[in-house]
């Protein structure tokens, strides 16, 4: 750029300095060749000098990253040197502790020694099964170390766990954030208390207390978290002792897409997933059940030798399970083991389908299970749901129940429930009012829409005693009434329990 010629007055020039330097262009030092100004030549040297230091500025700072770069360089090779200098130590585990100083550790490569511990370290923290390490020479025991993690199952752990990990419970999860976070952004919301306050401080004390006793924190929150509410103290779930109570349900249909799409977001897959179709199948399952469908879909793959899952893994994964939760059952009441009192249930709505929950599987599996026209032995257990009325059971008279299925049964919902067992095996069913008394009932005793629950344990198929059932009397009710038989001489075990000859258990006939 040409210089301003000499007519250009000495103001014009400062203000085309002070407009290149405010517009952050590069300052461009103006050259005269006779300056006959002495402030003219102080300007331009001093806009030389602003350009030399802003380019040694620059320069310097590039500087800087560099040596930070080449001590991050230095640090990290400094760690490695002394990696391979410093002596190793053998992983071990403990097997036994003889005293408060001596321990029996097995080494990672077989042999077996009496060690003693390092003075620092706290031996009851070496518990049976603890990983330590052993110094290599004395063998002593350096230091206790984390249990050992599986790698397959370590890199399916989530590093950094956040909400949107969680699929279907948006109002848990806002209900939680403002019990426990909510408090802690926000404190001033929560300084000016109330009577409630007292009660809540003295629960709070007395449970800490029962651990080691505390100072008054006012950060301190307590969480609890059950799957069995119905065996809890009463007084721990009285109103005003928990400030909030969130239940986490069975996930519907919206949420079971959000399930199943964050548990396959790690499957390489091929091809569109109709999540919407999974979630219609799947219905009644919990998160732990739309888990086992993605993983269920990665071994039809493999079987398959692909690498990928694609929607048809998905479908035979969601089959395969919806059978399974037929066999597990979906029975509140029923539990695994011995016989549990039945307990009235007036809150559960009716039934619209037989449900079959096996409370004892067969200890051996059987190649025919019982089918339609078997003769089969039983014993069984009957009460009404909702008031939990027992009916008289072969158990109680302490022999098995004679039957033939597809004989003219009343109850429709037990023949189809026997259907498949195995001898040995316990089935829970629970029938609706459609297959069992329908909308009528059954004498006094049976109302209307009721629904029966059965406990039936199958003791054997087509065993040579069991005759074949007459096909008289389809209509008796499941109850002994008063009009029933009552002659003494033709008075069985049955009878003498009030039941007659005649009567109908289950809608099968008694022998």
């Amino acid at each position: 750029m040409n210089p301003p010629p000499s007519s250009v007055s000495y103001d014009v020039t400062i203000r085309l300095l002070n407009v290149w330097i405010r517009s952050g262009l590069e300052l461009k030092v103006l050259y005269t060749a006779e300056a006959s100004n002495p402030r003219e030549q102080a300007i331009n040297a001093y806009i030389g000098k602003v350009k030399e230091h802003r380019e040694y500025e620059a320069r310097c700072k590039k500087l800087r990253e560099q040596i930070k770069e080449v001590e991050n360089d230095f640090e990290t090779s400094e760690d490695h040197l002394k990696a391979l200098q410093s002596v190793g130590q053998i992983v071990g585990e403990v097997l036994k502790q003889l005293d408060e100083e001596r321990f029996i550790v097995k080494a990672s490569s077989g042999p077996r020694y009496v060690v003693t511990c390092k003075q620092r370290l706290d031996a009851a923290k070496l518990t049976t099964g603890t990983r330590v390490a052993l110094d290599i020479t004395t063998l002593t025991i350096m230091k206790a170390m984390p249990r050992e993690v599986d790698p397959l199952v370590f890199s399916m752990l989530s590093e950094d766990p956040g909400y949107s990990e969680v699929g279907g419970l948006n109002e848990q999860i806002r209900a939680m954030r403002e019990v426990v976070e909510l408090p802690l952004t926000n404190p001033e919301l929560f300084k000016r208390g109330t009577s409630a306050d007292r009660e809540i401080q003295r629960t709070l004390m007395e449970l800490l207390n029962q651990l080691d006793g505390f100072d008054d924190l006012g950060a301190v929150k307590i969480i609890m978290a059950t799957n069995r509410p119905d065996v809890l103290d009463p007084a721990l779930l009285r109103p005003g002792r928990l400030d909030r109570k969130i239940e986490i349900p069975l996930p519907n249909e919206t949420a079971r897409v959000d399930i199943l799409k964050i548990h396959a977001s790690k499957l390489a897959k091929h091809g569109d997933i109709d999540y919407d179709a999974l979630a219609k199948l799947s219905d009644g399952f919990n998160g732990a059940d739309l888990r086992n469908i993605c993983t269920e879909a990665g071994m039809f793959a493999i079987r398959a030798e692909r690498d990928y899952v694609i929607e048809e893994d998905f479908m035979k994964a969601v089959r395969k399970l919806a059978e399974s939760k037929k066999l597990e059952g979906q029975d509140k009441g029923a539990e695994e083991g011995g016989d549990v009192a039945p307990k009235p249930r007036p809150d559960l709505p009716p039934d619209d389908s037989l449900r079959v929950g096996v409370k004892r599987r067969a200890k051996t599996p059987c190649d025919e299970p019982a089918k339609d026209g078997d003769a089969v032995l039983v014993h069984y257990t009957g009460w009404l749901r909702a008031t939990a009325d027992k009916f008289d059971s072969s158990r109680d008279r302490k022999e098995p129940f004679k039957l033939s299925l597809g004989q003219g049964m009343v109850i429709k919902g037990w023949e189809l429930g026997i259907l498949g067992m195995c001898p040995g095996e316990i089935r829970r069913l629970t029938i609706p009012s459609d297959l069992g008394y329908g909308e009528h009932g059954s004498g006094e005793k049976i109302p209307g829409n009721a629904t029966l629950v059965f406990d039936v344990e199958l003791i054997s198929i087509n065993p040579e005693d069991v005759e074949e059932e007459d096909d008289e009397d389809d209509n008796d009710p499941l109850f002994a009434t008063d009009d029933d038989e009552e002659d003494g001489e033709g008075k069985t075990e049955a009878s003498a329990s009030g039941i007659s000859r005649k009567s109908l258990y289950c809608g099968i006939r008694v022998d």
